[in-house]
C-alpha cells in the first residue's frame, strides 16, 4: 500500500521534491523498517533525505525525522556504526527544531545509547544518558518519584556494561527518591 500510494504522490507531483512524496517516502521507509527490510528503508530515508535537502526549502523537523527513520533502520538492522552517525544528525537537527531539553528526543537518544554501547563507546553513552537524566530531571524535578524509572534505566544500563558499583548506587539514589515521596 505504501508503494502505491508513493507512485500515486509522485504521478501527481508538479516536482519530484514536493511535500507528498517526501510524505509518502518517509511512510515508506517506516513500513520497510517494521518489515525488517532494512536495506530498503535505508535506501527509501536516503532518498527522502536528498529530496528534502535539494527542494530549496529544507524543513529541520522533516529532515530530522528522515534521519531519524535511517539512524533506526541501521540501529534494528544491526548497523550501529553507521547508526550513530544518523542519530548525531537527527539529534542535532531535533535540538535545533525543538530546543535543548524536550523529552520528545529521549526515544531517539535511547537507541542512540543503545548504538553507542554495541559499539563499546560507553564514555559517550554515559554522556547520552546523562542528558536523558537532564531532561527528566528539568520535565519532573530532582525528587519527584517520576525520576525513578529514568535512574532505574540507567542503573540497569550500568549493570549491562559491567559497572556494577555505579549501577548500585544509581538505583539506591532511585529508590530513596521513591522512598521519600
Amino acid at each position: 500500500h505504501a508503494r502505491r500510494v508513493l507512485e500515486s504522490a509522485e504521478a501527481q507531483a508538479t516536482t519530484p521534491s514536493t511535500e507528498e512524496v517526501q510524505v509518502a517516502l518517509m511512510n515508506l521507509g517506516m513500513v520497510q523498517n517494521l518489515s525488517d527490510d532494512y536495506v530498503g528503508a535505508e535506501a527509501t530515508y536516503l532518498r527522502v533525505i536528498g529530496l528534502i535537502q535539494s527542494s530549496g526549502r529544507p524543513l529541520n523537523d522533516r529532515l530530522a525525522r528522515a534521519y531519524a527513520g535511517l539512524a533506526s533502520a541501521y540501529h534494528d538492522g544491526k548497523r550501529h556504526d553507521l547508526a550513530v552517525k544518523s542519530f548525531d544528525q537527527a539529534i542535532a537537527l531535533k535540538r535545533r527544531h525543538e530546543g535543548l531539553l524536550t523529552a520528545r528526543q529521549v526515544p531517539l537518544i535511547e537507541k542512540y545509547i543503545d548504538s553507542l554501547t554495541e559499539l563499546g563507546r560507553y564514555q559517550d553513552a554515559l554522556q547520552a544518558q546523562k542528558y536523558v537524566l537532564r531532561i527528566a530531571t528539568r520535565e519532573h524535578g530532582a525528587d519527584s518519584p517520576k525520576l525513578a524509572p529514568t535512574l532505574e534505566d540507567i542503573g540497569r544500563w550500568y549493570a549491562s556494561i559491567g559497572a556494577y558499583d555505579q549501577s548500585r548506587r544509581t538505583l539506591k539514589q532511585a529508590i530513596a527518591i521513591v522512598e521519600a515521596a
